[in-house]
C-alpha cells in the first residue's frame, strides 16, 4: 500500500510539472502514436508481470491487461504529445488603434 501511495504521488508530480508544456502544444500524430505504443507496452507488461508473479485466473488476467492498456495509453499519449507534437504559434499582437483626428 505504501508503494501505491508513492507511485500516485510521483504521477501527480509528473502531471503538475508537465501541465505548462501540454498547453503550449497542438495535438498531433506524436500523441496518437505514443498512445498506441503505450497501450501495447502497458498491456503486455501488465499481463507478463501478473503471469510471472503467480497463477492468475482469467478475470485477474483480463483486469490487469485492461488496466495496463489504459494506463499505458494515457501515459504514452501524454509523453508523445509533450516530447514531439508541434508548439502552437504565438498569436499576433493586436493592431495599434488609430489616434483620433485633431479638431481644427
Amino acid at each position: 500500500m505504501r508503494r501505491l501511495g508513492a507511485l500516485a504521488g510521483g504521477v501527480a508530480a509528473l502531471l503538475a510539472v508537465s501541465g505548462c508544456a501540454v498547453q503550449d502544444r497542438k495535438w498531433g500524430s506524436c500523441g496518437v502514436g505514443g498512445g498506441i505504443v503505450g497501450a501495447l507496452v502497458g498491456g503486455v507488461a501488465g499481463g507478463a508481470t501478473l503471469n510471472n508473479v503467480g497463477d492468475p485466473n482469467g478475470g485477474q488476467m483480463a483486469g490487469v491487461i485492461i488496466g495496463g492498456t489504459v494506463a499505458g495509453a494515457a501515459l504514452g499519449a501524454l509523453l508523445g504529445h509533450v516530447l514531439c507534437d508541434p508548439e502552437r504559434e504565438a498569436e499576433p499582437p493586436p493592431a495599434p488603434e488609430a489616434a483620433p483626428a485633431a479638431a481644427p
